[in-house]
C-alpha cells in the first residue's frame, strides 16, 4: 500500500514509524558496544575490534574514540536515562580524566597505550574539541562540576594556543608542550594543512554543545565567528560543497569533495546557531544547509549509497 504523502495521517504514520526504527537501532547500536568494548583488564574501552568482533586488548587508545563514546552514552541517557548509559558514560569520563589527559601541559593525549600510558602526546585540536563536546554532555547527565571544570580547561588552552588573531579560525595541531608542530594532519591521507573543515566544523559543534551548559558571552562571540567563517570561506557559494584544507590565509588549492562532511555540515551548522539563538544565523544557516544537502546529492549511486570522496580533477 502507498503512502499519500500530502495526507496528515499517512505522514504522521510514516514519521512514527521512522522514530521507532531509529529508536531500536540506537538501542542495538549501544548494545553492541556495552557488550564488546569495555576493556576488563586495563579499564577504559578497548581500541580496536575486527570484523569478526575479535578484540585486540593490546591495542592503543585514542582520545577521540575514548570521547565519542563518552558523548554517545551520556546524550543517549540524557534522551532515555538507561542505567547501563550512565555507568559507560561515567567509566569513559574517569578513563579520559585520568588517562587521557596531560597532566603536565594540559590537554588530551591522542592516543595512550592499552595500558594506559601516553604513547602519542601531541595536541591535535580536533581531539581537544571532542573532549570539550563530550564533557560537555556529560556535565548535562551528572551535574559534575568537575567535568564542566574540565570542559572549560580543554576550551581555553584552544583559544590560547590554537587561535589564529590575524587570519582567524584555529590552528590544527602542536607539539606536547602546545609548541609549534610541523605535522598538522589527522592522518597520513590527509593534506598537511594548518586549517581544515572538519576541525573548525568539530570546535564549533564543541563550543555550542558548551554553550548550552555555560552561556558565556565570549564564547558566544566564538560560535558566531565560527559560522562566519564556514559562510565566508570554507563553503562555496557557487558549488554549496565545503573546501577541506586551507592555508594560513585561507586559501586552498586542494579539489576532493567529501560528500559525509557536507552532509553533517548541513544539520549541525544550523543546530549551532539554534544552540546560541542568534537569529541572522538561523536564517542563513536555514538556506545555507538545504543548498548544501541538494549538492550533497550528486554523490548518492542509484543503489543509495553515497560516495565517500570525489575528486573533480579526474
Amino acid at each position: 500500500m502507498k503512502h499519500d504523502s500530502k495526507n496528515p495521517l499517512a505522514k504522521d504514520s510514516i514519521l512514527k514509524t521512522f522514530r521507532e526504527e531509529i529508536e531500536t537501532e540506537l538501542i542495538r547500536i549501544l548494545s553492541y558496544w556495552e557488550q564488546l568494548t569495555p576493556d576488563p583488564l586495563h579499564g577504559g574501552f578497548i581500541g580496536r575490534i575486527d570484523n569478526d568482533n575479535h578484540r585486540d586488548l593490546h591495542a592503543a587508545k585514542g582520545s577521540v574514540l575514548n570521547a565519542r563514546i563518552l558523548w554517545a552514552y551520556s546524550a543517549a541517557y540524557n534522551f532515555q536515562p538507561l542505567t547501563a548509559a550512565r555507568e559507560l558514560a561515567t567509566r569513559a569520563y574517569e578513563y579520559l580524566r585520568d588517562y587521557m589527559t596531560d597532566k603536565e601541559f594540559g590537554g588530551l593525549y591522542w592516543t595512550v597505550d592499552y595500558s594506559g600510558h601516553a604513547l602519542d602526546s601531541h595536541k591535535q585540536i580536533y581531539a581537544q574539541a571532542f573532549g570539550i563536546y563530550a564533557m560537555s554532555e556529560y556535565y548535562k547527565l551528572s551535574g559534575s562540576e568537575e567535568a564542566l571544570s574540565n570542559a572549560l580547561i580543554l576550551y581555553r588552552l584552544i583559544e590560547k594556543y590554537s587561535r589564529d588573531t590575524v587570519g582567524g579560525g584555529y590552528r590544527e595541531a602542536f607539539a606536547a608542550d602546545w609548541n609549534a608542530s610541523d605535522d598538522q594532519r589527522l592522518s597520513e591521507k590527509d593534506e598537511n594543512a594548518p586549517k581544515t573543515m572538519n576541525t573548525h566544523l568539530h570546535i564549533v559543534e564543541a563550543y555550542a554543545n558548551l554553550y548550552e551548559v555555560w552561556p558565556d558571552e565570549q564564547l558566544r562571540l566564538n560560535i558566531i565567528s565560527l559560522l562566519a567563517i564556514f559562510d565566508d570561506v570554507i563553503i562555496n557559494h557557487k558549488t554549496f560543497h565545503l573546501g577541506l584544507f586551507f592555508a594560513d590565509d585561507w586559501t586552498s588549492h586542494e579539489k576532493t569533495i567529501s560528500y559525509g562532511h557536507d552532509i553533517e555540515a548541513a544539520w549541525l551548522l544550523h543546530a549551532c546557531a539554534v544552540s546560541i539563538q542568534e537569529h541572522s544565523f538561523i536564517e542563513k544557516t536555514r538556506n545555507t544547509v538545504l543548498q548544501i544537502t541538494d549538492a550533497a546529492k550528486e554523490g548518492l549511486d542509484p543503489d543509495g549509497g553515497l560516495w565517500y570522496e570525489y575528486d573533480t580533477r579526474s
